[in-house]
């Protein structure tokens, strides 16, 4: 017999968390490189609802029930990536990333503070409606925001009223790099839909190696989007995501759901998917 309050299980929770968001074709399948990267903690949270019958004198509860279940995750992460943040705005995930483009000013000519159009080294991967940022390597306080007008060969025209805030002395300044890359922009105010994606949050068993994985097929973003910095530590973004529950018809033939259709009848919001090792 063991002692009284031994433990019954070794099903102790320790140890870093990874949380995979990706879009909802992925659920269940979703690979390392749909995490949201590093994590201070991740939290998820099943809610139940109970609904009493009450009967004699003096009242006595004689049965319960529960009426709803929801559930939720929230995570607190350090990584303010521009797919992070989009999640945190309810823009969802898309299924490939934007490739980074990036060059430098010609240095052949001095250019102005409120030049409309400037040089770089090469054009490359740069397009008309495409938003630029220019500046100095070790001055990122002369930046300069451009949208692309028009390019001819290597000449960039900005859209009308816009311009270089500060003069990008490339041929004067010998010895400073003048930086160009492509913004790849994270809209605010833009919603117009709810976004969905699938979610899983994995966990090492701290005895035995094994994964432990929690997966929901739909979930949405449910909280706002808070960012704070100072001089003494990393910043942190509070993440909360909804758990829903699939629609019929988003799990029928051709549906983004389809693969896991055998799966959530009888698993209608997610699982957790642990061994028999409890």
């Amino acid at each position: 017999m063991a002692k009284l309050g031994s433990p019954q299980t070794t099903e102790f929770s320790i140890g870093t968390a990874e949380l995979r968001l990706g879009v909802l074709s992925l659920a269940s399948m979703l690979p390392q490189s749909t995490s949201v990267g590093l994590i201070d903690d991740a939290t998820y949270t099943i809610t139940q609802d109970n609904v009493d019958l009450e009967g004699g004198f003096p009242l006595q509860i004689v049965d319960t029930s529960i009426t709803r279940q929801t559930g939720a995750i929230t995570a607190n992460m350090r990584e303010g990536s521009r797919r992070n943040l989009k999640i945190m705005l309810g823009e969802g995930v898309s299924a490939t990333n934007p490739t980074d483009v990036a060059t430098t000013l010609s240095n052949a000519a001095d250019i102005a503070a409120g030049s409309a159009s400037f040089d770089v080294t090469s054009a490359t991967g740069i397009n008309v409606g495409d938003v630029l940022i220019i500046y100095p390597v070790g001055r990122p306080e002369d930046v300069s925001l451009i949208e692309v007008a028009s390019i001819a060969v290597n000449t960039i025209t900005a859209a009308t009223g816009q311009s270089t805030v500060v003069a990008y002395n490339a041929l004067t300044e010998t010895g400073t790099t003048f930086n160009v890359f492509v913004a790849n922009q994270v809209p605010i105010g833009a919603v117009t839909k709810t976004n969905y994606f699938s979610a899983t949050l994995i966990q090492q068993k701290n005895n035995t190696g094994r994964p432990k994985v929690v997966t929901f097929w739909k979930t949405a973003t449910s909280g706002s989007l808070e960012v704070s910095t100072n001089a003494t530590d990393y910043a942190t973004f509070a993440l909360e995501l909804k758990v829903l529950q699939p629609a019929v018809s988003e799990y029928g033939v051709g549906q983004p759901l389809e693969h896991i259709a055998n799966i959530i009848p009888s698993h209608p919001t997610g699982m957790l998917a642990f061994g028999a090792d409890q």
